[in-house]
């Protein structure tokens, strides 16, 4: 578990996309990440954004999906940009597709609130089920077209699905993405070899109630390497 987080009971609406150098978000971020790193999900990539000026922006993400074995959407890469702000996890995030994919949850650039997720895993996992497994009702499709070819000719839709996995192909697309992959390692995490007098510092930030010394506490466990 991350490090408790203590926000005031009054927040200024967030800004998705923008957070403060060395915020208690970027921080929660980067411990999560670090733990991604260590046990990633198969077939799923992830990787906060590189900047033109080379520096990593925490604030924002990008995933992508590999095509589950077995489905229409088999060998395709579908990937899916995340904002995060100041108040995460307080405050939910956003998540919109990199591309307009034919699905009918999702229309041209739409997004996804981000509620609170445990780490990256979950997070992860539960936009994956929500693209190749969905479950659609009429009144909560975003894609009327996407919708009735998958409710009424599924044979259709699946073919509609496989060119476009031929379309966007791991093939193509999995090498680009893992060339600005960022490295990073957090001895916060209790799985490291560094984390000496760690369970003194959980044990502090756990009874006290002032963040900005929870925050400091946090800081001198987890550095970005980068």
């Amino acid at each position: 578990m991350p490090p408790p987080i203590f926000f005031p009971e009054k927040l200024p609406p967030p800004r998705n996309g923008i957070l403060t150098e060395h915020s208690t978000a970027e921080k929660s971020l980067k411990w999560s990440y670090g733990l991604w790193l260590q046990s990633p999900m198969k077939n799923v990539h992830l990787k906060p954004r590189v900047d033109k000026d080379g520096k990593v922006n925490w604030a924002k993400w990008e995933a992508a999906f590999e095509g589950p074995p077995g489905t229409p959407y088999e060998g395709g890469l579908y990937r899916v940009r995340l904002a995060f702000n100041d108040y995460w996890p307080m405050r939910p995030g956003k998540a919109s597709f990199a591309k307009e994919y034919f699905h009918p949850n999702f229309y041209k650039a739409n997004r996804i609130e981000i509620k609170y997720f445990e780490d990256f895993q979950e997070l992860l996992r539960h936009l994956r089920t929500l693209f190749f497994y969905p479950t659609v009702t009429s009144g909560k499709a975003l894609n009327r077209e996407a919708y009735t070819m998958w409710k009424e000719d599924r044979a259709a839709f699946d073919e509609k699905i496989r060119e476009q996995s031929k379309k966007y192909s791991v093939k193509d697309d999995l090498e680009k993405f893992r060339e600005t992959i960022v490295p990073y390692s957090c001895p916060y995490h209790r799985s490291s070899t560094t984390s000496t007098g760690l369970e003194s510092v959980l044990s502090n930030a756990n009874t006290n109630s002032n963040g900005f010394s929870v925050d400091l506490m946090f800081e001198s466990w987890c550095q970005s390497s980068i």
